[in-house]
């Protein structure tokens, strides 16, 4: 993980050795007198992987007070609920924090939990299932209202012509006219003298 701290709060780091801060050795100026410290920033970097936690916080945890003055210390806390994920540690530090500071903030708070885990979280079977079923349930509802609903019925003005069939090589195919409502429009027809191109062929 790489650390970059702008004047920001310090992290913290739970895991099986303990709880201990998580701060850069250079914090480097507040954010708002980037003019007097343009940069290049450096930042370093620390192993950081399955087994442990990281909390980031905002300074409305470590500067809440309680009635003789004494400033909030995450550590105890984090002892306690880390183990538990992030978002159980993240509900445990806000209410200590809050009781300790008698229910009243006086600063904004913001808190962050991370952990690596080793493998994707697997879905649970029964959420599975869930979902299964509710796909069930919408392909039965389609079903339902596509019943309902009839046949589609045909728009007979829009229907093409037929294609016309294989006609005599020796014999020219009738001509039809413009397509009306009800497909194409035929002329009078016109009579031909029959004749025959080959043996066996019944054009006519």
């Amino acid at each position: 993980m790489r650390l970059l701290s702008r004047g920001h709060c310090p992290a913290y780091l739970a895991d099986e050795a303990g709880v201990r801060e998580w701060a850069p050795a250079d914090t480097g100026l507040p954010l708002g007198l980037g003019e007097l410290d343009p940069g290049p920033w450096a930042y370093e970097t620390r192993p950081f992987g399955p087994g442990g936690l990281l909390l980031l916080c905002t300074d409305g945890l470590l500067e809440a007070r309680d009635g003789d003055g004494v400033f909030f210390s995450p550590e105890e806390g984090l002892r306690t609920a880390w183990r538990q994920g992030p978002p159980t540690t993240v509900e445990t530090l806000a209410r200590l924090v809050h009781r300790h500071a008698g229910g009243m903030l006086a600063d904004d708070l913001a808190l962050m939990a991370v952990t690596v885990a080793e493998r994707p979280p697997r879905r649970r079977a029964a959420d599975q299932a869930a979902d299964r079923a509710a796909d069930r349930a919408a392909d039965r509802a389609a079903d339902r209202a596509a019943d309902r609903a009839g046949p589609r019925p045909r728009d007979s003005a829009r229907r093409r012509p037929a294609r016309p069939g294989p006609t005599c090589p020796s014999r020219p195919a009738r001509p039809v006219g413009p397509v009306g409502p009800v497909g194409p429009v035929r002329p009078d027809p016109v009579r031909t003298p029959t004749r025959r191109c080959r043996p066996g062929c019944r054009a006519r």
